[in-house]
């Protein structure tokens, strides 16, 4: 009976999946930043033909009549934060974009997620559909609600989320106003609630993020009731959390631009929720060009004399430095320089920078597309010298030719880092988690080394190396001896660290582990532990889906099923008191007899419209 009634609410979710009129899809996010900013008089502006940097004072936004407490200081004066100073900080939290396994190369799903490295994931987006109830944005997201389920294998401890919202919901469309009306009145309200609660149990969600982006603001949907509304949202949807039983997390995410971030009640809005995870991110970008305080002059995307500025609201209010996690961005904001001598923030625009060939939107690109740009962590000898590091706004840029961008790397990541830390802030958050590089460079710059469970899989774009027939993994993949610092040899990347001195048997002395390693050019698809402590019993039927690997897959599925590289007794997590979990590894693509399918279409010089697979199911 349990079983029908679980069955029966994921197809009542999935008939509540409908066109919203808004695509998942993200789109630039234009964040109105949070200062004015003037030239300042001492420094005499010059036509474009004498390229000169424009410098800039910091003003605050006022947009009503000034605040006594408006003053700007350099060092927040934050007393909560004062009694946190040198605290680590703890929630570590990835937004996974959904729509990341869509692009034309540096595809990601979940299986992906570095999960040994965050302490919390926030799925992007689930959507209001127009009976307030909470949906997933497309069809297929469900599959990826049980891959990032998944995750948990390896990090037991790691926290999921279900983020509901985002820019282009508040878009003009249908969706715009439906924050608002799902917010305006209690009936509305506890639809909302007891649809996001069931929607948790049914997908195995941790908890909720609500990214409302803004209220009360008309040009984004909102009207002016929706401040105190939001307020009620919140503590009627910790009251129900609360009457449940259940341990269900409850976050919001705010914008570091004044402007929109006063329509939040941040200090009613704290009493009821586990933290604000604060977008300190999107400071600059294209959209400053139509701004008559700012106009067409590059800045950076991220400033930290802009973030602690933004922290002053939070401040006024006396929200606890530990309420909030600060964002840091996997991707930078680029320009195209009016005149490519002028390289300066400061200096004019005339638009976006050139697309990435995986992101595709003008003015933006991921970490691993910047990465790819300016030649890895250092730079390449055609671009020797065009990497700056403004140590003040603890940004990066780097330019080519008329190309600029801003982005954070492992020293400016650090500089954010410690400044959180120095505050008491509760945590970070990342924008996104799915735009880091196949290496992982930019989590490992966050969290230093890989986790010790830590499982990293190579990606490759298309068109990386060619498409080559690969072995079996249990035929190429080999474990380490004990050690206290275990490495792979030459050749082969770490896929698992487990605790046994052998595939199958004893454990490893105190303090020591071994490897499961690959060789880069063999890797597995993805991999994961099945069994679940405290009795991880392998059992042997073919059927026993959750406690076995699924070898069973190849039976119709060439290339597509699982191979058990390995059992141990912590596999990733807590410590099996009966039987050891199984290391399952998906066989990779063109694994068996997959690859003597294909064959090479066009010819050449040409290969022009002959350069088509004659079947689609070739």
């Amino acid at each position: 009976m349990a079983l029908a009634v679980v069955l029966r609410g994921i197809a009542d979710m999935d008939q509540r999946i409908v066109e919203l009129g808004v695509s998942p899809i993200v789109q630039l996010r234009p964040n109105a930043v949070n200062m004015r900013l003037f030239p300042e008089p001492s420094v005499p502006w010059k036509p474009i033909s004498q390229p000169q940097p424009r410098t800039f004072a910091a003003l605050n936004m006022d947009f009503a009549e000034p605040h006594p407490s408006f003053a700007i200081q350099r060092k927040s004066a934050n007393p909560a934060a004062a009694s946190h100073r040198s605290r680590q900080t703890e929630a570590k939290t990835g937004y996974y974009e959904s729509w990341a396994g869509t692009r034309p190369c540096d595809q990601w799903d979940p299986t992906m997620i570095s999960a040994n490295q965050i302490t919390h994931l926030n799925f992007a987006f689930a959507l209001i559909d127009d009976s307030n109830h909470i949906v997933p944005a497309t069809s297929g997201d469900t599959a990826q609600y049980r891959q990032a389920m998944s995750l948990k294998e390896s990090n037991p401890d790691l926290k999921i989320f279900i983020s509901v919202g985002g820019w282009a919901f508040n878009d003009p469309g249908p969706s715009q106003k439906r924050f608002s009306i799902m917010a305006s009145s209690s009936a509305n309200r506890a639809t909302f609630i007891s649809s996001t609660l069931q929607f948790m149990r049914t997908y195995g969600f941790d908890g909720i993020d609500i990214d409302w982006e803004y209220p009360v603001d008309d040009l984004r949907g909102g009207v002016p009731a929706d401040k105190a509304n939001l307020v009620s949202l919140v503590q009627e949807f910790r009251a129900a959390i609360s009457s449940s039983g259940t341990a269900y997390g409850l976050t919001i995410t705010t914008p570091s631009s004044y402007y929109y971030l006063r329509h939040f009640d941040v200090a009613e809005i704290a009493k009821w929720i586990d933290w604000f995870n604060h977008m300190t991110y999107d400071l600059h970008g294209v959209w400053d060009k139509d701004s008559k305080f700012l106009g067409p002059y590059i800045n950076s995307h991220s400033n930290l004399t802009e973030i602690d500025i933004s922290m002053n609201l939070f401040w006024r209010n006396n929200v606890p430095a530990s309420k909030i996690s600060m964002g840091l961005g996997f991707y930078g904001r680029s320009f195209q320089l009016a005149n490519s001598a002028c390289t300066k923030p400061g200096c004019p625009f005339t638009g976006p920078a050139k697309a990435g060939a995986c992101t595709g939107a003008a003015g933006i690109l991921s970490y691993s597309e910047i990465q790819a740009a300016i030649g890895g962590n250092g730079v390449n000898k055609k671009r020797a010298g065009t990497v700056q590091w403004d140590k003040t706004a603890a940004v990066k840029y780097a330019y080519w030719g008329d190309q600029w961008i801003s982005y954070d790397d492992t020293d400016t990541f650090q500089q954010k880092l410690d400044y959180a830390n120095n505050l008491g802030l509760g945590g970070m958050l990342i924008w996104a988690i799915d735009q880091d590089d196949g290496d992982y460079s930019a989590m490992d710059a966050i969290s230093g080394v890989a986790g010790k469970d830590n499982i990293k899989l190579s990606i490759k774009r298309d068109g990386d190396t060619p498409l080559k027939p690969v072995q079996p993994l249990k035929d190429v993949c080999t474990t380490t001896k004990c050690s206290a610092n275990p490495k792979c040899p030459a050749g082969k990347l770490a896929i698992a660290v487990q605790s046994g001195a052998d595939k199958l048997s004893a454990s490893c002395k105190k303090g020591q582990s071994q490897l499961v390693c690959c060789p880069s050019d063999n890797m597995p698809q993805s991999c994961r532990w099945a069994g679940t402590a405290p009795n991880c019993e392998i059992l042997g039927q073919w059927y026993d889906i959750s406690l076995k690997c699924e070898t069973y897959r190849l039976m119709w599925s060439s290339g597509d099923g699982e191979e058990e590289l390995a059992r141990d007794k912590y596999g990733g997590g807590d410590m099996c008191t009966k039987g050891k979990k199984a290391l399952c590894c998906l066989t990779p693509i063109g694994s068996g007899d997959a690859l003597k399918q294909c064959k090479w279409f066009g010819t050449a010089p040409g290969c022009g419209d002959d350069a088509l697979c004659a079947d689609p199911g070739m």
